[in-house]
């Protein structure tokens, strides 16, 4: 919001990110993913979000290329706290894609065998 000096940046109170006001200021955006592009000494950030309209319908949008790292004189003023988040978006990601670090949900479905035997997953009784 902050970024594409949306009028809600106005409703968020830094000091207190968990606080009410800041809650519901920020209720109605979500962000869908990032880009993370540059080098080392220019890294930068697109953030790709939405916001839900009052006709219930979703506003989609792309932040500017945001720079994240201190040394660039055109970084993002808080760029130290969007640069842990990444971070721990990375870690996050990686976690998933290379260590499979995910929950693992019902696997089959626990239908009667051919014989009559099992449970019938419709009543809930089984033999």
């Amino acid at each position: 919001m902050e970024v594409c000096e949306m009028s809600e940046a106005e409703n968020i109170d830094w000091n207190n990110l968990e606080g009410s006001i800041t809650s519901e200021a920020c209720l109605k955006f979500g962000v869908g993913g990032i880009t993370i592009s540059g080098s080392e000494a220019q890294l930068s950030v697109t953030i790709s979000g939405f916001k839900l309209l009052k006709t219930n319908k979703t506003l989609f949008f792309n932040t500017p290329r945001v720079f994240i790292d201190l040394e660039n004189e055109d970084h993002y003023e808080r760029c130290e706290e969007l640069r842990e988040i990444v971070q721990d978006i990375c870690f996050e990601a990686e976690a998933y894609i290379i260590n499979h670090k995910y929950a693992v949900y019902q696997q089959e479905l626990p239908f009667k065998d051919d014989d009559g035997e099992g449970e019938d997953p419709f009543n809930g009784e089984g033999e």
